[in-house]
């Protein structure tokens, strides 16, 4: 059907944006836990957690990574095991990373010690953004957390983009 087409190229569209991303977002985790630090990654699909994971546990595979999603069909994280997962990265004295769809590191959840956050899937609107943000930036924080979002040049991020300055 018309719809299933649409579906098909709208989810080709995303795989070529997040390949595109996936080598900048790796070799920017690297160059941050090789300085000792810890970052998370927040992306919106499941494919592209797993893929990103893969990604990063070949470029440091004595780091500590983990991976995490929203439960969908019965698979993923619950709450309490998403609550369990935070509290361990931030046990984690040293490198660490921790790449997640943002849906399931939601409400409540803590990563305040995090040196380096990676948006490697643009939200819609600013409100999503600054939510994510929220997620690594407490009061009280001892030290600064860069955040990076990314956008591969040439594929629809740009117009994901264009649209969430123009609601910024």
């Amino acid at each position: 059907t018309g719809t299933d087409r649409a579906q098909s190229w709208f989810e080709a569209k995303l795989m070529a944006a997040s390949g595109r991303k996936r080598g900048y977002a790796t070799d920017l985790t690297v160059d941050v836990v090789n300085g000792g630090g810890k970052v998370v990654i927040l992306t919106g699909r499941r494919k592209d957690v797993d893929a990103l994971g893969d990604a990063v546990r070949k470029a440091l595979p004595s780091a500590w990574v983990r991976t995490a999603y929203a439960v969908e069909n019965g698979e993923g994280l619950t709450p309490e095991q998403r609550e369990m997962l935070a509290e361990e990265y931030m046990r984690v004295r040293g490198a660490a990373v921790l790449i997640a769809t943002a849906e399931s590191m939601g409400e409540a959840v803590q990563l305040h010690d995090t040196d380096a956050l990676i948006h490697a899937m643009l939200p819609w609107n600013p409100g999503q953004a600054k939510q994510r943000s929220g997620r690594v930036r407490r009061l009280g924080m001892k030290r600064a957390c860069m955040e990076h979002y990314l956008v591969a040049e040439g594929t629809a991020d740009e117009h994901v983009a264009e649209i969430f300055i123009r609601k910024l």
